[in-house]
């Protein structure tokens, strides 16, 4: 008999837990979603954040705002909101190099990219473009590496930073190709794309929506891009794999991510507010028109793009020598 008392007390209690987790899913939210950005306004991923979280909005009628926390390779923002209430508030954007790479190039780094964060959906993917200036020498990808192979260390290219994926990209291409380039960092993607357009650096990575202008204006050449298939906005593009180099396959990844601990109910419902506005064809249109595929998919495949990269990037660091 006593033991016909404890079980129904323990059903009744959980019982009573599953309609209070019940309760506060159906509460939510309660108060503005705030998604960090972790680059400041007016880049690539800030206009992908706000155009995706606007129509989640105006979709769902929810209040949601963008902030933008900038600095350390987007570090800053990722440990922000690694440490933020794990209500289902607090959200933030994260790419391949804020969310794998930046944890193998900075050591001091306090949070676990897979541990402290749970994956609510995969927004977006798009390759790297490799380009030359459109009146330089290189005109194609075969030529500028036979150009490095002649004369090791005299063939030069821009990134926005030292550790950035455009860097890493070129670095890796230099580890599969066995050729050594002179690495020319920039503070950021403006100053690296004008010297390029000057004429005073001769290859860049560029996203694909920052060299597509510069590309319809006739002033840089598209070489090769870093993804799995060709870009639909560059059909007569070869990938790098094409060419010889399969182990330089990358797509750039942009998810959204809230800390640990969030009740599961409420994690569904943002993946569900997610996915419906990566349907709608006005999101889908513009952002192909920034060289974007919009991914609405399952949380699974964004936590197994998160571990793939984490364990893939940390040598390719190491060998290009910028681990802090």
């Amino acid at each position: 008999m006593k033991e016909r008392s404890t079980f129904f007390t323990a059903l009744f209690s959980s019982l009573l837990a599953l309609g209070a987790v019940g309760a506060h899913a159906s509460n939510f939210p309660n108060e503005p979603i705030r998604v960090t950005v972790p680059f400041a306004p007016g880049g690539g991923t800030d206009l992908l954040s706000r155009t995706i979280v606007n129509k989640m909005a105006e979709q769902t009628g929810w209040t949601m705002v963008v902030e933008n926390r900038p600095g350390a390779a987007g570090t800053i923002a990722m440990n922000y909101v690694s440490r933020a209430r794990p209500d289902g508030h607090d959200l933030v954007l994260g790419q391949l190099d804020t969310v794998a790479i930046a944890p193998a190039i900075y050591k001091n780094v306090r949070w676990d990219p897979i541990r402290d964060f749970q994956p609510i959906g995969l927004m977006a993917t798009s390759p790297l473009l490799l380009v030359s200036n459109a009146k330089g020498q290189y005109q194609d990808l075969p030529m500028a590496i036979k150009a490095a192979k002649e004369l090791p260390g005299k063939l030069d290219y821009a990134s926005p930073g030292i550790g950035s994926i455009s860097h890493l990209a070129v670095a890796l291409l230099e580890q599969e190709a066995g050729i050594e380039m002179q690495h020319i960092p920039y503070k950021g993607a403006g100053p690296a794309m004008a010297d390029l357009l000057g004429e005073r650096v001769s290859l860049y990575a560029a996203s694909v929506a920052a060299a597509m202008p510069q590309i319809q204006s006739k002033n840089v050449q598209p070489l090769a891009v870093t993804g799995a298939s060709r870009s639909a906005a560059l059909p007569n593009t070869p990938t790098i794999s094409e060419l010889g180099y399969p182990a330089v396959e990358i797509d750039l990844w942009y998810g959204l991510f809230a800390p640990a601990g969030v009740e599961p109910e409420k994690i569904e419902m943002l993946h569900e507010a997610l996915n419906n506005a990566l349907r709608d064809p006005e999101i889908v249109a513009f952002l192909a028109t920034q060289g974007l595929i919009v991914s609405p998919g399952k949380r699974e495949v964004l936590a197994e793009l998160v571990k793939r990269d984490v364990e893939r990037w940390p040598a390719i660091v190491e060998r290009a020598g910028v681990a802090n």
